[in-house]
Formats: structure tokens, C-alpha cells, sequence
């Protein structure tokens, strides 16, 4: 599945964070679900979100630089082109 996200304006509200950890794409699950990413550089940004299979990856295009996402993943895939990528916990 791929979302366009470029002109999404629900997708730049921060999620008032208490700890922020910065993330790097990997075929790794993440220590932690987050409440949401932030890209601090933009491009795609490919996800497995929280309680799906390895096979369920979405694909985020276009994502601006300096996006908040509201999402919960437990997987940022190495197929992502976004980078500087924070994890946000509440």
C-alpha cells in the first residue's frame, strides 16, 4: 500500500512527546512502539505498523521534511528514503 502525504495537514501535528529516540530504517522491529515519527528529512518512509506481519508493509510517499507522523510501528523498513528519523514516546 502506498499514501501520498505531501498535502495531509493532520500529519504535521506534533504528539507532545515526554522521550524522543533517534531511529534508522532496519529489518529490525523497534525496542518500543512509538506514539509517532517525526522526519527530519523527507522522501518515503515505509512502515509495518503496530500487530501487523512482516508482510504488511505501507508505504508513506512524499513525506515533507520536518513531518510529524501520528503513527504507532513497530518497523521502520531499510526500503525508507526518508532519514533522521525520531521516534516519539509519550
Amino acid at each position: 500500500m502506498t499514501l501520498d502525504v505531501s498535502e495531509s495537514p493532520v500529519c504535521n501535528q506534533p504528539t507532545n512527546p515526554c522521550a524522543f529516540e533517534e531511529i534508522s530504517p532496519s529489518d529490525r522491529d523497534l525496542y518500543e512502539v512509538p506514539d509517532g515519527l517525526y522526519v527530519g528529512i523527507g522522501g518515503a518512509l515505509s512502515v509495518i505498523g503496530e500487530g501487523e506481519g512482516d508482510e504488511h508493509v505501507v508505504t508513506f510517499q512524499n513525506v515533507p521534511s520536518g513531518t510529524f507522523l501520528r503513527i504507532r510501528v513497530r518497523r521502520v523498513t531499510p526500503a525508507s528514503t526518508c532519514s533522521n528519523i525520531i521516534a516519539l514516546y509519550s
